[in-house]
């Protein structure tokens, strides 16, 4: 689904980021962009996605009639994004909150 696709603006906000100068406004505006699309994407368009694609799937398994079809990858995959994105939520949490503990 390209819908996932839209998760890039979330590493398009990281990329400008990284090469702005510490400080700025518009630094502190791509970081702020950053933070908020990973919560609404990654946190949560990326767990509703995994349900409408379970639907999906059992949708066209009505029609075909077998239980693999060409749709049977993408709620495993949508998962597995989902899984990966709640991962790295965790790591990046880690990341600021016990960055001067060490």
């Amino acid at each position: 689904m390209a819908i996932c696709l839209v998760v890039e603006l979330n590493s398009l906000m990281l990329a400008i980021r990284r090469n702005l100068v510490k400080g700025t406004m518009l630094y502190r505006f791509c970081e702020l962009s950053f933070f908020a699309s990973w919560i609404a994407l990654r946190l949560i368009l990326y767990p509703i996605l995994v349900i409408f694609m379970w639907f999906e799937y059992c949708r066209y398994r009505e029609i075909t009639g077998t239980w693999v079809n060409m749709m049977a990858a993408a709620p495993v995959f949508q998962f597995i994004l989902t899984a990966m994105s709640i991962k790295w939520t965790y790591d990046l949490a880690g990341k600021i909150f016990f960055k001067n503990k060490a």
